[in-house]
């Protein structure tokens, strides 16, 4: 089971009832045409290479890399770990393998894949991770291979100043499989070279499991970004401009 994660960005906050145009490199898609969601993933690969370059307008931050201030991972009571500084490389390689709208639901799906995702950064570590003792503080490097992304989250219609805009809720969900996951912990064990070694090749042999501990990093960062991106558009632009309902 991915471990569950708390995390805050400050961008994500901004004020609301600001009202933009779409901007131009988004292009909506008729609801009721047959082909809806084949329209929106069509739309949405288009719109991708403007949206990993950043809009400010938008509030969407630059992907190429994202620089986040900490991610927190709670791991259970026996581990406890906490990345800051962190460098999210790798995320304006993000490809669209599907989108789906549920307009009565209120509910979007997106399923996402990239080839590879490095978080670099500084990490503290203390307790127990699978069987062994596991202790320190230094840089990091955790990479993923392969990776498949399934985000979902519903939303809820507000009126602002005579316009309806979309709201994300907080359910909203991120589940993620990868091919290969590789870690390098430096400085483990207050800098025992022997120790660390033996700590980062456990680590590495047995990458399926331990992914399971403290791969909900790389899975709230993914959340985080496509969170981000989707509350940027639908704080600022009117609902009646994302989607065609005629």
């Amino acid at each position: 089971m991915i471990c569950k994660v708390f995390f805050v960005v400050s961008f994500v906050l901004f004020g609301q009832g600001l009202s933009l145009p779409r901007p131009s490199y988004i292009k909506p898609c008729k609801v009721n045409s047959p082909d809806f969601d084949d329209c929106a993933l069509e739309h949405g690969r288009a719109a991708l290479p403007y949206i990993v370059k950043g809009d400010r307008k938008y509030s969407i931050p630059k992907l190429n890399p994202l620089k986040l201030p900490a991610v927190n991972v709670d791991a259970g009571q026996n581990l406890n770990i906490k990345l800051t500084d962190v460098s999210a490389e790798g995320l304006e390689k993000i490809k669209l393998d599907r989108v789906k709208i549920d307009t009565k639901a209120r509910k979007v799906f997106l399923d996402m894949h990239m080839s590879k995702v490095e978080l670099i950064g500084q990490y503290d570590i203390n307790g127990k991770i699978l069987i062994l003792p596991i202790q320190g503080k230094g840089p990091c490097n955790i990479t993923a291979t392969d990776a498949k992304f399934q985000y979902s989250f519903n939303y809820i219609l507000e009126k602002i100043n005579g316009d309806e805009y979309m709201r994300l809720t907080e359910n909203d969900n991120l589940e993620f499989e990868v091919g290969r996951a590789y870690f390098k912990l430096e400085n483990l064990f207050n800098g025992d070279k022997n120790l660390g070694d033996t700590m980062n090749t456990f680590l590495n042999e047995n990458w399926e499991e331990v992914i399971k501990e403290i791969g909900g990093a790389i899975s709230q960062t993914i959340r985080t970004v496509a969170r981000t991106i989707s509350s940027g558009y639908f704080k600022k632009v009117p609902y009646r401009e994302l989607l065609i309902f005629e």
